[in-house]
């Protein structure tokens, strides 16, 4: 629905009075969406922790990709474990951790080499590490449920993630991004950007593989991202995954939140979801 543009198009919370009082703290009016929420499917399902993939799966018969996300046993919640679910039911948390050893966020070092990342230097972002930290998700890309590597052109055949929309975002300028350092901790690598112009598009796993990137954005708030997958067999054939839409949420440390003289209840309207009965 595209109906008014300064309507968010899916959006979980409901901006009641207690909480509009409040909004302009932290900058949180950017983050919500005014009035009553739209009536398109919202995540039902937080992801907090533990390991996932946004996982690709081949039907030779049609032929076809879909993407989907595959829990293993350590996710959090335990409902979500040895599960493949589809990925709009899902809402992958990004927690507001800024010191420790499971840190999600950082100040974006200086030089034009990190400029993909959409803030300027000293700026800080929040990212999903590309290594398994606790209390925090570890997601990763998958290719391996497409068959024999000699079904697929190349000898190390690449299958191509790309954004192709970012249809809800905290900010008209946010921005999400990935990168990694290479496999044996190399050069930086830019995966994804769409701080530039046109988007990097850049994550290309191998047929078979099973891969782990930094993914980066830029503002605290709900985004919904939507990824889709290509391929080319070996016969020429391009196959190409319809779109599919993932939600992200960088969310706020309560700490700071109390901080800010934000209380429970509004907490509690800040976390409020727009949820259909499971």
């Amino acid at each position: 629905m595209h109906t008014d543009p300064n309507r968010c198009r899916r959006h979980r919370y409901h901006a009641g009075p207690a909480f509009k009082g409040i909004a302009g703290l932290l900058g949180m009016l950017a983050t919500l969406c005014h009035g009553t929420p739209v009536a398109d499917a919202a995540p039902t399902v937080d992801y907090t922790a533990g390991h996932a993939d946004i996982a690709l799966t081949y039907d030779a018969s049609a032929p076809s990709f879909a993407l989907n996300y595959t829990f293993y046993t350590s996710a959090v919640p335990t409902s979500l474990r040895n599960t493949t679910r589809p990925p709009a039911e899902i809402l992958t948390v990004v927690p507001d951790n800024q010191s420790g050893s499971s840190s999600t966020s950082a100040l974006r070092p200086p030089g034009s080499e990190w400029d993909f990342i959409g803030v300027a230097a000293g700026q800080r972002f929040w990212f999903l590490p590309a290594s398994n930290k606790t209390a925090v998700p570890y997601l990763g890309v998958s290719a391996e449920g497409l068959g024999s590597t000699s079904n697929w052109q190349g000898p190390n055949p690449p299958i191509l993630f790309s954004i192709v929309g970012v249809t809800q975002k905290p900010l008209p300028t946010s921005v999400v991004s990935a990168w990694d350092f290479g496999n044996a901790g190399g050069a930086l690598r830019v995966l994804w950007s769409t701080a530039t112009d046109p988007w990097t598009n850049a994550m290309s796993p191998f047929v078979g593989s099973h891969s782990h990137y930094n993914i980066g954005f830029t503002d605290q708030g709900l985004y919904e991202v939507e990824l889709q997958a290509s391929g080319t067999r070996a016969d020429g054939m391009l196959v190409i995954s319809p779109p599919a839409r993932y939600f992200f949420e960088v969310v706020p440390e309560p700490a700071g939140l109390a901080a800010a003289g934000i209380g429970l209840v509004a907490l509690a309207a800040l976390r409020q979801r727009r949820r259909s009965p499971r």
